[in-house]
């Protein structure tokens, strides 16, 4: 997918991570996988450990954290946000999302 920007740039990326930490083998314990599988798991994925949020805690509430931040230090003005984009892989509700998959139903 190309986009084009006339007149407008993008000033900057802010990631907004949780502050809850969880290793790959403490989940290991959480699903019915022979040992050896899952290990097999967390080498194709890539990654030992990841991030939860706590519960309640949707996507678009750590846009809010992420844009409070910048206003708290100074380093945007409301007025100074033309746009936001907003990724991520779990949408907060069904309708109004705030991602989209490409499964045809949800369930």
């Amino acid at each position: 997918m190309n986009f084009t920007f006339r007149d407008k740039r993008i000033a900057g990326i802010l990631t907004v991570l949780p502050e809850h930490e969880q290793k790959f083998a403490d989940d290991m314990r959480n699903f019915d996988f022979p040992e050896a599988r899952s290990l097999k798991l967390k080498q194709v994925m890539g990654y030992d450990r990841h991030r939860l949020v706590s519960a309640g805690t949707c996507a678009s509430d750590l846009a809010v954290f992420g844009l409070r931040h910048l206003f708290e230090k100074g380093l945007l003005t409301p007025d100074g946000l033309d746009a936001m984009i907003v990724v991520t892989q779990s949408p907060d509700y069904f309708m109004p999302p705030t991602a989209t998959s490409s499964r045809a139903n949800w369930a």
